[in-house]
């Protein structure tokens, strides 16, 4: 991490933004289902930037995903902090760095968020059991939002990096995501 200070500064707004995001706009649809826009930022640095960093987001956006969604506490810094790794030594070495690649994992991190957290809701007796159907349904519904929230987060955080000089690429050119 070469220049720490401006990259903490990028995530601590992206932090608060999709925060205000997440309690400005309620839950969409029957599924009543909200975009996992943390989830999406612990994507965008697990794939794209330092694993140093990669490992604060998973916390940062862990603590932002406890407190506002009414989880116990640590459910999602768990799933976040086991994403972040898994994908920051596993799965980065083998894709390309790109908003489309993160996309892509937002597609599978956000159906395992949201049935974990349905989950750890569920043990905590704070929910009642619901048909095995509505909790299909979200599960299902979680993975599309999650790609459009991944690669919109990836987009604007790419070019958050890139105005505060955090990162060579992006900017002027582009990602070249869905270039040929």
């Amino acid at each position: 991490m070469n220049r720490p200070w401006p990259s903490i500064l990028v995530l601590a707004t992206a932090a608060v933004a999709a925060a205000a995001v997440q309690e400005a706009f309620p839950p969409a649809g029957v599924l009543r289902l909200k975009p996992p826009l943390f989830a999406a930022i612990a994507i965008y640095y697990a794939m794209r930037r330092e694993k140093a960093l990669a490992a604060v987001a998973a916390a940062v956006c862990g603590f932002f995903e406890d407190s506002l969604s009414g989880v116990p506490a640590a459910t999602s810094l768990l799933v976040f902090a086991a994403a972040v790794w898994f994908l920051a030594v596993r799965v980065r070495p083998q894709m390309r760095e790109c908003a489309l690649s993160c996309a892509a994992m937002g597609f599978a991190l956000a159906p395992a968020l949201s049935l974990a957290q349905y989950v750890a809701l569920r043990l905590g007796g704070s929910v009642p059991a619901l048909p095995a159907w509505f909790v299909a349904g979200r599960v299902a519904a979680a993975a599309p939002l999650g790609f459009v929230a991944a690669l919109a987060t990836a987009k604007a955080l790419g070019a958050l990096d890139w105005i505060s000089a955090n990162v060579d690429d992006g900017g002027e050119d582009g990602d070249d995501d869905f270039a040929g």
